[in-house]
Order: structure tokens, then C-alpha cells, then sequence
């Protein structure tokens, strides 16, 4: 649901890994292109974001990557940890369609749109 908002509402194409450990894999290889920015769930069932988050910041390579981490029904220890493990931003998703298309609107605006990003990169790639 999240990949077709964000492909409606920014134009965006992600690049969608539902395995965690092979996003990893994927982003610690030299021969991929690091991307400028990464989402990430809130909840994997094989590993949690914030063990995401400690293995990915703690690679010099990695660690100037943004991570929006996107969940719902966060407790305030559980966001407050993602912080601390360097989440760039960690973003309740609502319930609902048109409140999830409003949300992928806004961090497209802001992230796509004014926010600098420390990478170029051209793994943002638009749908026509």
C-alpha cells in the first residue's frame, strides 16, 4: 500500500525489499548503488528496525543515509530508541487511504522536495 501511495502521490518508483537482511546485503555491496534515501518498517518479523538501524549506521559507507522508519501503534520508548539508534525521522502511518496518500505526500515534499540529501544519487527514478 505504501509503494503504490508513494508512486501516485510523488512519482517516485522505490525500490521495495521485504527482507531486511537483504536490504543490508544489498546496501553493503560496493557494486550497488547506494541509494539517497532509505524507508524502513517499523517492524520486520526477523529483525527490528532498531537492530536495522545499529547494523546499517555503524558502517562508515551507511551512515550518512537517511532512514525514515515508518510504523504504526509506536510506544514513546520505542521512537524514542529509533532516535537514539540515528533514525532520521520516524513517521506514524494513519489507518486509512486518503490519510496514508496525505502522509506519503507530505515526506515526498519534504524529503524529495526542500530537504538536502547527503548522497546524489539517481535511484529516485520518476513514472510517467
Amino acid at each position: 500500500m505504501i509503494e503504490e501511495a508513494f508512486r501516485q502521490e510523488s512519482g517516485v518508483e522505490l525500490l521495495t525489499l521485504y527482507d531486511p537482511q537483504e536490504a543490508l546485503d544489498r546496501l553493503n555491496n560496493p557494486a550497488n548503488p547506494l541509494p539517497a534515501l532509505v524507508l524502513c518498517s517499523a517492524r520486520f518479523p526477523n529483525l527490528t528496525a532498531v537492530d536495522f538501524l545499529r547494523s546499517m549506521k555503524s558502517q562508515k559507507r551507511l551512515r550518512a543515509i537517511p532512514v525514515l522508519i515508518l510504523g504504526s501503534y509506536l510506544l514513546p520508548h520505542q521512537v524514542e530508541e529509533l532516535f537514539v539508534e540515528q533514525a532520521s525521522s520516524v513517521i506514524e502511518l494513519p489507518g486509512r487511504l486518503v490519510e496514508l496518500e496525505n502522509a506519503v505526500r507530505l515526506i515526498a515534499a519534504y524529503w524529495l522536495g526542500i530537504a538536502g540529501l547527503p548522497l546524489k544519487s539517481n535511484a529516485f527514478k520518476k513514472v510517467v
